[in-house]
């Protein structure tokens, strides 16, 4: 699982004109207090997983449009990528931060270029010594 960095959090008591209205939470923290009537709320991190051992993916799901009430997401985005062949992984991701389907379709693509390098990203840097990765034109910070 990867690092939580955002979140959305939410009024819980239903009395209050905050119940289930979604507020952003950048940087993540795991506590809400509702500015409405001060009492605790609930979180909801942004979070994503992928299923494989492999570190080539073909297919990316965004989940998305979270319900506060239901606690549940009720839309996903699906990417895929079918030039890529042999074992491949799957990623997902549930974001309470996105609620149209259009944001989430292009947030699947995104993403599913990005876990394959195909945007320029920088591959990770697990196992590779610092030597290859300079000669590859990489800044290293020391």
């Amino acid at each position: 699982m990867s690092e939580i960095k955002r979140g959305a959090g939410f009024c819980m008591r239903s009395g209050c004109r905050g119940y289930a209205h979604l507020r952003l939470i950048e940087p993540y923290h795991a506590g809400f207090v509702c500015g409405q009537c001060g009492e605790l709320g609930h979180v909801e991190p942004e979070f994503g997983a992928s299923v494989g051992t492999s570190l080539t993916f073909s297919e990316v799901r965004v989940f998305y449009g979270y319900d506060a009430r239901e606690r549940s997401y009720p839309s996903v985005a699906v990417a895929t990528d079918s030039s890529v062949l042999g074992r491949t992984g799957a990623y997902t991701l549930f974001t309470p931060v996105v609620h149209s389907a259009e944001r989430a379709q292009k947030l699947a693509e995104k993403l599913l270029a990005r876990l394959n390098h195909r945007d320029g990203a920088r591959p990770p840097a697990r196992g590779r010594q610092r030597s290859e990765l300079v000669a590859e034109g990489w800044q290293v910070l020391a």
